[in-house]
């Protein structure tokens, strides 16, 4: 008795040592399964999967913080739910008015502290009133922190009281923690890839700076921020850009002691996570803030701007901050560059107009109405007009009305999205006949203010360039690059041919086809079609797209190929391409070889199988699918013997199958067996359709139409005959037994006519008669497929 307690204690030891191990194995599966995640919403969704698994509760939700007028909302962005509940994603939690009561995951994620709630019957210092706590007894609120900011809670229920405990509450911390290090790792590369493709995107110093700004306070939750622009030589401010409440007083370019000359000369992120610690820190800054950061802008080894963020906790940069913050300024200083260009191209117009008025491209300009301003001389002569005629008209004076809708509407696109438009489209001056492809490249003109006060465009003439390009293209893509021998044949000589070609005629080089004729490499039973087919090709008449011809590689090689030509359009020359068929021909005769093995194999296999039993139901089953393998068997045989790749002498394969049904009934002497196919070809699914159904009906009449007491033995005869009438084929199965009796067979209840009846409907697409005068008489119709 003395050792009970003993024994339980090492019991509880065990099992709570269990649960630390299975606690540590959720939290590894957990930090593996969201590293792998890079789309917000995927990882959401697959965290609240795993924390439900974990702490094996009956509803899980990640709520996250968003900003509603002057309050922060809770909205649930991903929800994992055993129990009913109608909260899911983008259910909104909202904030509670004066005076009322918090709901768990408000408090949590307003006092930064998890929750542990036992039993919500017995604890009255909650508002349970939504929807997330619907029939939940027992539950833990988690809140989720990034560099001690809250942005959202995690919230496990359950409808048991002390469901949870403090191991659980433990145990979901840890997964909070590292699932806000996800969500901030990739809701802040997103929010960077929204910010780089904006400010890329833009054409004035002002809009980039205050993108850059408004996004690393986002990105970094900071409190405040400002982004100052420098001159090349950083000794003074060009434009600074802060947002409205946040505090930050000019740098001081002229301490070299200074934070801002700092961060200048290291080129580095530099962070003050106590500015009360720091004596370089401005005084006006004091009690404002607790932390700072300054971020260079460098573009190369250049810095063109500072970016300063303010927070008002004491804190550092988390290390994804920090590397999307670098990421994000230096996206700005490209952009910074890039809407600086702009800018001085708009501040130098008149040189722009000296410049492009001499070039051969067509340059215009219009205004918000669409009607032109200027043009330089290559446009106005297109026109047919001068400068000062051309001012104030538009499209619609010189074009087709569809094109010039077409055309003001590119102008509207491009001033209301203030975004350059590229494009390509057939053009055609005015009283011109023809047409012309040029490129088009559409920009908005912006004032000193970054108003729309127009459009300007340039387009030139690429018809030739993209038709060379295309010559170009197809010749590497399609020649070069093709499996097939492409010959290019011009006034009887051979002036371009492919590696494939040169292969093909058995030449080590391109040399050494160049300058001969086509007709010395093709084989001589084929060279008069091939004569033919060149002259008429040459002579600018249509031939037949493909033939089959023979030719040489060597004197005493020859290669099957199929033929095509063409003549090139516009040009004296003749394009052939041919196609190597003995790979083909090789590969089918070998599937025609592993078809028949294989089903050889069967065929042995159910041999074997009939020495395991005596059931006569069962032999009779054995025999009669072993008929239908040899049917199937026989195809393939034929094929391969024959060396065709389809094609099936009916002929030469009814007779096999006659050999074999005798075989394997051994009615040699007492039935006369008669086939006969003269001259049908079919392919190989019909032949083999035709064959199954021949076994069958052959099959049964040796079985049944022949009893000994009623059909004397003499004159017993079975005939198969296959004959062709234009598209249409007729297969005929006959015997001068006894007929098919009972109405139940006539119906073709039976299992054999049956699989008849469906191989002539679904197979062959043909019809079926059947007659039991003088024996029993089957008639089949169907249209034979090439």
């Amino acid at each position: 008795m003395d050792n009970v307690p003993s024994v339980a204690a090492k019991m509880h030891d065990l099992e709570v040592a269990e649960r630390q191990v299975q606690a540590l194995q959720i939290v590894r599966q957990f930090a593996e399964t969201v590293a792998t995640k890079l789309d917000p919403e995927d990882l959401l969704s697959t965290a609240v999967s795993v924390i439900s698994k974990g702490l094996r509760c009956r509803r899980c939700f990640i709520l996250l913080a968003e900003p509603r007028e002057e309050t922060e909302i809770l909205v649930c962005r991903a929800a994992c739910q055993e129990m009913p509940c109608a909260v899911s994603g983008g259910s909104v939690v909202p904030s509670p008015g004066p005076g009322e009561s918090l709901c768990p995951a408000h408090r949590a994620f307003r006092d930064r502290e998890s929750i542990l709630i036992n039993d919500r019957e017995k604890d009255s210092r909650f508002d349970f009133g939504h929807e997330l706590y619907q029939d939940a007894r027992s539950m833990i609120v988690v809140p989720l922190n990034i560099a001690n900011q809250p942005i959202g809670v995690v919230l496990a229920v359950h409808d048991l009281p002390g469901w949870f405990s403090s191991a659980d509450k433990l145990l979901l911390e840890t997964l909070a923690r590292q699932a806000a290090s996800a969500i901030e790792r990739d809701y802040d590369l997103e929010l960077v890839h929204s910010i780089g493709n904006k400010i890329l995107g833009a054409t004035e110093v002002d809009a980039v700076l205050k993108d850059v700004v408004s996004g690393a306070i986002k990105l970094t939750h900071a409190d405040s921020g400002v982004i100052y622009e420098l001159n090349e030589g950083c000794t003074e401010v060009i434009r600074a850009f802060q947002p409205e409440g946040s505090v930050h007083p000019m740098p001081r370019l002229d301490d070299p002691k200074g934070i801002t000359r700092t961060v200048i000369a290291r080129k580095l992120v530099m962070q003050i996570p106590d500015i009360e610690q720091d004596d370089r820190i401005n005084p006006d800054l004091r009690g404002r803030y607790r932390s700072m950061f300054a971020v260079p802008l460098l573009l190369g080894q250049c810095v063109v701007g500072v970016l300063y963020l303010n927070s008002k906790n004491a804190r550092e940069l988390t290390e994804t901050e920090r590397s999307l913050l670098d990421t994000l300024a230096g996206q700005a200083a490209l952009a910074i560059q890039r809407a600086r260009l702009y800018e001085q191209i708009r501040d130098s117009d008149a040189m722009y107009r000296s410049l492009v008025d001499h070039i051969p491209q067509f340059v215009f300009r219009k205004d918000t109405n669409s009607r032109f301003t200027w043009g330089n001389r290559s446009f106005c002569a297109s026109l047919g007009q001068s400068l000062d005629q051309m001012k104030g008209k538009s499209d619609f004076d010189f074009y087709p009305e569809e094109h010039a809708q077409k055309y003001t509407s590119d102008d509207r696109r491009v001033m209301e999205t203030k975004m350059p438009l590229t494009f390509d489209e057939e053009h055609r001056a005015p009283g011109r006949m023809q047409s012309m492809l040029v490129r088009v490249v559409k920009t908005p003109v912006l004032d000193s203010n970054g108003n729309v006060i127009g459009v300007q465009a340039i387009f030139w003439d690429i018809t030739k360039e993209m038709e060379e390009k295309r010559m170009a293209e197809r010749w590497r893509a399609v020649a070069e690059q093709s499996p097939d021998g492409i010959v290019v044949h011009e006034k009887g000589r051979i002036t371009l041919a492919n590696p494939a070609a040169i292969r093909l005629f058995g030449a080590g080089s391109a040399a050494e086809l160049k300058d001969r004729s086509i007709l010395d490499f093709i084989d001589e039973r084929s060279r008069p079609l091939a004569k033919s087919r060149l002259e008429k090709l040459e002579r600018g008449e249509d031939v037949e797209p493909m033939v089959e011809m023979s030719v040489l590689r060597r004197p005493d090689e020859k290669v099957d190929v199929e033929l095509y030509a063409r003549c090139v359009p516009g040009t004296d020359e003749v394009e052939f391409v041919f196609h190597d068929l003995s790979h083909t021909k090789r590969l089918l005769r070998e599937m025609h070889h592993r078809s028949r093995r294989s089903l050889n194999q069967v065929d042995g296999f159910l041999t074997r199988q009939e020495q395991f039993t005596d059931d006569p139901q069962v032999l009779h089953a054995f025999n009669t699918l072993r008929e239908r393998v040899q049917a199937m068997s026989l195809v393939h045989t034929i094929l391969y013997k024959t060396g065709r790749e389809s094609d099936v002498e009916m002929a030469l394969y009814l007779r096999e199958l006659r050999e074999a049904l005798l075989r394997e009934h051994g009615f040699t002497e007492q039935i006369s067996l008669n086939f006969s196919a003269p001259g049908v070809i079919l392919n190989e699914k019909q032949a083999t359709v035709c064959g199954l159904i021949v076994t069958e009906l052959v099959s049964n009449s040796l079985q049944h139409a022949f009893p000994v007491s009623c059909i004397p033995q003499v004159g017993r005869r079975v005939c198969v005959s296959l004959c062709a009438d234009g598209g249409m084929i007729q297969l005929v199965v006959s015997d001068n037994g006894i007929g098919i009796k009972h109405a139940s067979e006539q119906k073709g209840e039976s299992m054999g006519l049956s699989l008849v009846r469906s191989l002539v409907a679904h197979d062959l697409k043909g019809r079926m008669v059947m007659s039991a005068e003088a024996g029993t008489r089957f008639t089949i119709e169907f249209r034979r497929i090439e």
